[in-house]
């Protein structure tokens, strides 16, 4: 057994930190180096320990199975783990972060079943042995480079989708009993392995009450733009005067509120608020009572106040090389973009820089009209309700151009003039991530009485939709559906 140890600049042919050690607790492997297994060598069990720095795969067994649960993997630009002869690694609760120079990396998971594990690159791409691909047990996510950040000592940064996301049963029913008597309610660091009524994915439980150098504050009912915004007594009041000079790695905490006031122009589009690049957004207390409200704009000759005044609710930027943009917990609501044609008349709830600016998670989009789309073009939605909405040029009633898409749901989003459900779709893929060969979507629910579902254009190539239901008028193509549930006009197929 080895028991709160750090092994570090160590050097071999086979398992560079460790050979033939059945039980690792709590164990910190970093920068060591070997031909094969250059943190370790048939090392049978590891609980709540990191991986890190080396430029070899980070562990290979052949000789006995070997059982992972809550580890973070970062920085190995040879792989993560890998098992030959017969056996099978089984990995739980675990992070895994690309190497620094992702040209160098070549994943290897030969006989490796990954758990309810989130990674921020693509497992199934550029392996290292052969063609065969992470088995998985339909619980693993692939967030944008960026999403998953740590401190040093392995602790989840605040608004990381690792807090709160790991699957208590996996780490206690694989908790070895030889090691029981050792702490088993300890993480990495001697915390508490457990943070309130929830485990956290990873070797180290993250601390709510802490307040890092680059949290800021802002507070819509007793906050004031005269504050400094360091603490949350010290708040400030409106989302564009806490963004002003916040900078890559910086996080912008809301407390419960409506968020109304101010805005900030892009592109001759207003905003509530323009999140910079690599900053995250969140709110404190969730999505059920803190919300930023847009602002409509009626004429005449304007539809659900898509007028010249209009005011929409989120600019995202795009995602800093090694930190992502993020926006956690909002109900995004009265969104209006003027509708004038072009890009600037999209994303009257979020528009994004790019495909490539950032997550919105853990959100509800509702009431929202634009052009097209009233999300439009960020990396990646999840955890997110889309209700109400509606594009009046059509092609995405919810979201335009957006290529990942996890655990949301879609209830009466409108396309066409007047919410008429002419056109097309809750989503609309027209671009695509240079990074992807399709857009992805993942254990979704569509409900609509028009064209519900997603659809792309012929030019991308067609979405691939996974253990999602979709209720729909019509199916004119678009999407590949695997293990999904597609009811048209009442008559449903799988």
């Amino acid at each position: 057994m080895m028991i709160d140890c750090v092994v570090t600049n160590c050097i071999a042919n086979r398992g560079g930190g460790v050979y033939g050690v059945s039980y690792a607790l709590r164990c910190r492997f970093t920068d060591n180096h070997a031909v094969e297994g250059a943190h370790a060598y048939y090392l049978a069990n590891a609980v709540n320990c990191v991986f890190e720095n080396t430029d070899g795969y980070a562990v290979y067994n052949n000789q006995a199975a070997g059982n992972f649960v809550n580890c973070l993997c970062r920085d190995n630009e040879g792989g993560t783990f890998r098992a030959t002869g017969g056996k099978t690694n089984n990995v739980y609760n675990s992070v895994f972060i690309l190497g620094k120079d992702p040209s160098l990396t070549r994943m290897n998971h030969i006989g490796t079943c990954f758990m309810n594990c989130f990674f921020d690159f693509d497992p199934t791409k550029n392996l290292r042995h052969g063609t065969e691909i992470p088995a998985k047990d339909g619980d693993c996510i692939i967030f944008p480079k960026g999403s998953l950040q740590f401190v040093s000592d392995g602790k989840p940064i605040r608004g990381n989708p690792a807090i709160g996301a790991a699957k208590a049963t996996y780490y206690i029913d694989n908790f070895p009993v030889a090691l029981e008597t050792f702490g088993k309610d300890l993480d990495l660091v001697g915390g508490a392995r457990t943070v309130g009524s929830t485990m956290d994915i990873g070797a180290v439980e993250h601390t709510p009450d802490d307040i890092y150098e680059n949290d800021w504050f802002v507070d819509a009912e007793n906050g004031s733009d005269n504050n400094s915004g360091k603490t949350p007594s010290l708040a400030k009041k409106t989302l564009v005067a806490i963004m002003d000079g916040r900078i890559a790695g910086d996080f912008v905490h809301a407390a419960p509120g409506v968020y109304s006031n101010n805005t900030i122009e892009v592109d001759s589009q207003k905003f509530r608020v323009k999140i910079p690049q690599g900053v995250y957004l969140i709110g404190t207390e969730g999505a059920e009572k803190t919300t930023i409200l847009g602002e409509s704009s009626a004429t005449p000759d304007s539809d659900y106040g898509t007028g010249p005044g209009a005011v929409s609710c989120v600019y995202m930027s795009e995602t800093d090389e090694n930190k992502d943009t993020g926006l956690y917990g909002f109900t995004l609501s009265g969104g209006c973009s003027a509708v004038k044609g072009g890009t600037s008349s999209r994303g009257s709830a979020v528009r994004g820089a790019s495909l490539r600016a950032g997550v919105v998670a853990d959100c509800v989009i509702t009431n929202c009209a634009t052009a097209r789309g009233p999300v439009y073009k960020v990396g990646a939605v999840v955890r997110c309700s889309f209700i109400e909405n509606v594009s009046i040029e059509g092609a995405g009633g919810a979201i335009f151009d957006v290529n990942c898409i996890y655990d949301s749901c879609f209830k009466n989003n409108r396309t066409g003039v007047n919410g008429s459900n002419t056109s097309m779709h809750d989503i609309y893929q027209y671009d695509l991530n240079p990074d992807a060969d399709s857009g992805f979507v993942m254990n979704c629910t569509f409900d609509s009485a028009g064209k519900g579902g997603p659809h792309t254009s012929s030019a991308t190539g067609d979405i691939c939709v996974y253990n999602s239901i979709v209720k729909t008028s019509t199916d004119d193509g678009g999407s590949d559906y695997y293990n999904s549930v597609v009811s048209i006009s009442g008559s449903s197929s799988t």
